[in-house]
């Protein structure tokens, strides 16, 4: 199904495999229990559109505007996800996980992703800003020069995780789990010297 028709605004129960969209305006549409395999979108237009329940896997989206969109219950598996800024979607319709999904030059900022998982991913250059990540399932996610800033890790599961780097001065971490050996990457905010007998 061709998903740009001026005419259709509303999509439900849809399946979309292999569609290659550029700069496609797709304002104020609406997805519901739609399937989304191995498309691809870059410098696409999301804005104010609403997607419930639809699973995305194999996708790539590049450099796409997502603003008040809502993502409501919404899986994304293995995809590749590259230049955008989360923190201008509908932050009331966004309960989204991932999944062996590339997370690359993404922010996150003010946003409620209490429970959400990120279950083997790949961080890169990516950055949480007064993030509520209470319980969020990072196991066996990957991070390469990712930031967390002023966010809530509380319970927050990093098991064997590997390349993060979090301030425990400017994050709550109370009951956070993380496994050696990167856990020792904790310390190294403080400036002190490990040695190795």
């Amino acid at each position: 199904m061709h998903m740009t028709a001026p005419d259709i605004e509303d999509y439900e129960d849809d399946y979309f495999e292999k569609i290659t969209l550029d700069k496609e305006q797709l304002k104020s549409k609406s997805f519901i229990d739609c399937q989304f395999v191995q498309c691809r979108f870059s410098y696409c237009d999301f804005s104010y559109s609403s997607f419930r329940n639809c699973t995305f896997t194999n996708c790539e989206f590049s450099i796409i505007k997502i603003n008040s969109t809502g993502f409501s219950n919404c899986e994304f598996k293995e995809c590749r996800l590259q230049g955008l800024n989360f923190s201008e979607c509908n932050s009331y319709q966004f309960y989204s996980d991932f999944e062996e999904t590339m997370i690359g030059h993404c922010y996150f900022g003010d946003m409620d992703l209490k429970e959400r998982s990120f279950r083997k991913c790949r961080f890169k250059s990516s950055e949480f800003t007064k993030t509520n990540l209470k319980k969020a399932d990072f196991t066996e996610t990957d991070f390469n020069e990712t930031m967390f800033s002023n966010c809530n890790l509380e319970k927050a599961d990093f098991s064997n995780a590997r390349g993060y780097t979090i301030h425990p001065g400017e994050n709550n971490m109370k009951g956070a789990v993380f496994t050696y050996p990167d856990v020792v990457n904790l310390l190294s905010p403080l400036g002190i010297i490990i040695k190795n007998d």
